[in-house]
C-alpha cells in the first residue's frame, strides 16, 4: 500500500493519507518536495529498485470504531480503510476502477464459455504468523459467502458462484452459474488464514476473536485495540512486498469531527482528512499558523445517499421515490451544506471511474412536480394536518444518521426543512454509529442517510492535513 502510485482520485483514504505523509517526509526531511500528481516510487513487489524512508509514526483518526476485520461483515468506510492495512486481496482497484494484481499474478484468465475463471497467486506472501498465503486460503476465503450459513451483508456479490476450488498451490478456479461481469467486484476481498479459522463455523465467525485479533498478509499488523480510544498497527515484517515506509499507525477514535481537527491544531494527531464544513478554518489555520499544509482537492470515488428502505411499503412504490428525490435540493446540499466540495452525479458511477455516463434518467429538484406525483400516487392530504395520507396511513418515517458526521447531521435538517409542508420528518434517537450500521444491514430502518465506501455516486473531494515539523 505504501508503494502505490499517488494520484488525484480514486484511493481510499487511509491509503492517501500514508501516500501523502511521505510527500510530507519529504518536504520536512530537507529533500525536495514531490508533487501530489506525480506517480511515486516503484509498486510494490519491486522494494529493491527504490529507496524507502523510514518516517516513524503516523497518528491520524476516525469517528467509530471498525466493525471488525473481516469484509464480508463490515460495510463501514472505516472498516474497509483499517482492514487494508492488515490484509491482502487477490486484486485492488486503481483510480479508474480497473482490477491491478495483489496476490495475484497478472489478470484472470477464462474458459471459452465464461464459465471458469482461473487465478494464479504469488508464491512468496506470508501473513503475519510467518505462515505462507496458499491457493488453500483463497478457496476458504471464497467459500465462506457462498456457503448457506452465510448471512452477511456481502452475499449478494457472490450469487452467481457455482464453486471455488484449488488447482494447485498457486492457483485457483472460480466456476460461474453463467457469465459474469460482476466477478470484479469479488476480487478486493481479504485473503483469510485457513490455518486460524477453519474449525470456526462460517454463521459464528462474525463473532470470533479474529475479528478483533487479525491475522493477515498486508504491510501492518494490529498490536492493539482499545475499543473506542484507538487501534495501533506496527510493520508486517513479512509483508511480501518489503518493510514499509511508516513504522506505525495509530487510529484514534474521536467521535466528533470538530474534536478532531482541535487535536490536529494542537499535534496530537498529524494527518487526517477535514470535513467539507471545516475546510475555510482550516485553510485560515495553516495560513496563519504554518503549523499544517493542506492537501486540497483529492478526489474520491465516495459518495453520500439517501437510501430507502424497500422493505417498508411507503418506498416500494418507484414513482414515490422519485417524487422524493426531487423534493430534495441537492444541488443545495453541495453548495452550501458540503460549501462546493463536491459534485452532484446522477449515476451509481463516479465521474472518474472507466465505466461512467451522464446518459442516464434524472430527476432534478422540482417540488411542485414531486407533489403532484405523490398526489398521482394517491397520496395526498385529505385531513387539513399538513401529513399526506393514504387509504388512513399516513406518510411518516425516521430519518436516520450517526452522530458526530456534521455534514450528515446538517444534510438530515436540510432534507427536513425542505419536505416538512408535504410530510412529516422527525429525527430518530442516536442508536451510536456502530448500531446505525447494523440496523442499516438488517433493513431495521426507514430512511437513512449514509455513505458508500470507495465505490460509485454522487462524490466528493477529501482535503488531507498533515502537521508540519
Amino acid at each position: 500500500m505504501l508503494f502505490r502510485k499517488w494520484s488525484k482520485s480514486g484511493k481510499l483514504a487511509l491509503a492517501a493519507v500514508l501516500t501523502g505523509v511521505l510527500i510530507l517526509t519529504a518536504c520536512t526531511g530537507g529533500g525536495t518536495s514531490v508533487p501530489p500528481d506525480k506517480p511515486a516510487d516503484p509498486p510494490a513487489g519491486d522494494p529493491s529498485k527504490k529507496e524507502k524512508l523510514d518516517t516513524g509514526e503516523i497518528t491520524t483518526a476516525y469517528l467509530t470504531d471498525p466493525q471488525g476485520f473481516i469484509r464480508f461483515w463490515a460495510t463501514t468506510t472505516t472498516s474497509s480503510e483499517l482492514i487494508e492495512l492488515v490484509f491482502s486481496s487477490l486484486y485492488r482497484f486503481d483510480e479508474k476502477q480497473n482490477i491491478v494484481p495483489d496476490l495475484a499474478v497478472g489478470q484472470p484468465q477464462f474458459s471459452a464459455d465464461k464459465l471458469e475463471m482461473t487465478v494464479k497467486i504469488r508464491d512468496n506472501a506470508k501473513f503475519s504468523d510467518g505462515k505462507p498465503v496458499t491457493a488453500d486460503d483463497v478457496v476458504f476465503t471464497y467459500n465462506i459467502p457462498i456457503h448457506p450459513d452465510y448471512k452477511g451483508p456481502r452475499k449478494g456479490a457472490f450469487t452467481k458462484v457455482a464453486k471455488v476450488e484449488k488447482v494447485d498451490d498457486t492457483t485457483v478456479k472460480f466456476t460461474f452459474k453463467e457469465p459474469h461481469a460482476g466477478y470484479i467486484d469479488m476480487m478486493i476481498y481479504n485473503i483469510l488464514p485457513q490455518h486460524l479459522l477453519k474449525d470456526v463455523a462460517v454463521k459464528d465467525m462474525d463473532k470470533s476473536s479474529f475479528v478483533k485479533r487479525p491475522v493477515g498478509s498486508g504491510p501492518f499488523k494490529l498490536e492493539e485495540w482499545k475499543q473506542g480510544q484507538y487501534l495501533r498497527f506496527v510493520r508486517n515484517e513479512n509483508y511480501y512486498g518489503g518493510k514499509p515506509a511508516i513504522e506505525k499507525v495509530t487510529a484514534k477514535i474521536i467521535p466528533d469531527a470538530n474534536a478532531m481537527m482541535a487535536q490536529l491544531q494542537t499535534g496530537e494527531i498529524n494527518v487526517v482528512s477535514v470535513p467539507a464544513d471545516n475546510l475555510q478554518a482550516m485553510e485560515q489555520f495553516a495560513k496563519t499558523s504554518g503549523k499544517i499544509k493542506l492537501q486540497k482537492g483529492i478526489g474520491t470515488g465516495v459518495y453520500m445517499f439517501v437510501a430507502w428502505n424497500l422493505t417498508n411499503p411507503l418506498f416500494q412504490d418507484k414513482a414515490v421515490r422519485q417524487a422524493l428525490t426531487m423534493a430534495i435540493d441537492r444541488q443545495g446540499i453541495v453548495d452550501n451544506v458540503v460549501e462546493g466540495q463536491g459534485k452532484l452525479v446522477n449515476s451509481q458511477t463516479a465521474p472518474t471511474y472507466w465505466n461512467y455516463t451522464d446518459n442516464v434518467p434524472k430527476f432534478p429538484y422540482d417540488p411542485e412536480k414531486a407533489k403532484k406525483v405523490l398526489e398521482s400516487a394517491g397520496w395526498k392530504d385529505t385531513d387539513g394536518d399538513g401529513i399526506l395520507d393514504k387509504n388512513g396511513q399516513k406518510f411518516e418515517f425516521e430519518m436516520q444518521s450517526i452522530q458526530g458526521n456534521k455534514v450528515r447531521e446538517k444534510a438530515v435538517t436540510v432534507i427536513q426543512q425542505q419536505t416538512e409542508k408535504d410530510r412529516d420528518q422527525r429525527a430518530a434517537p442516536d442508536r451510536g454509529r456502530l448500531r446505525f450500521y447494523e440496523e442499516l444491514v438488517e433493513q431495521k430502518f426507514h430512511r437513512p442517510l449514509s455513505r458508500l465506501e470507495h465505490l460509485r455516486g454522487p462524490e466528493s473531494e477529501k482535503h488531507l492535513a498533515f502537521l508540519r515539523d
